[in-house]
């Protein structure tokens, strides 16, 4: 079983949200709508017990589905990548998931973060 509880080179948990919130909230519903289709969202900001932040996000339609997302930051560009919890599979296969500079991440069957190469 991949170990979960740090993450791989290239990532590393958002342990300081600040200014952020915005930023991110547009960011996921930019990324969740050229997904699923428009949905009407909520947000709810909490910190994990690592110190990391995550995002519980539910949605509204036909019937109310939650995904939860690791904060994440791209450690080269300093980007914000949220990560779902866990990453559903025809996302992580077909995909990936946008960081807020554009890159689109994936997790391989192991549980490292890596780019998308799709």
């Amino acid at each position: 079983m991949p170990d979960t509880t740090s993450p791989p080179p290239g990532v590393s948990e958002l342990t300081e949200l600040a200014e952020r919130t915005p930023q991110l909230k547009a960011h996921l519903v930019f990324a969740l709508t050229r997904l699923m289709g428009p949905q009407e969202l909520s947000f709810a900001f909490h910190r994990h017990w690592n110190g990391g932040w995550r995002v519980r996000v539910d949605l509204a339609g036909d019937r109310v589905r939650t995904i939860e997302f690791a904060l994440l930051v791209v450690n080269t560009s300093g980007a914000v990548l949220p990560l779902p919890r866990p990453f559903p599979d025809a996302w992580r296969r077909r995909t990936g998931f946008p960081a807020t500079d554009g890159t689109v991440w994936t997790e391989r069957d192991d549980g490292a973060v890596v780019p998308f190469a799709g």
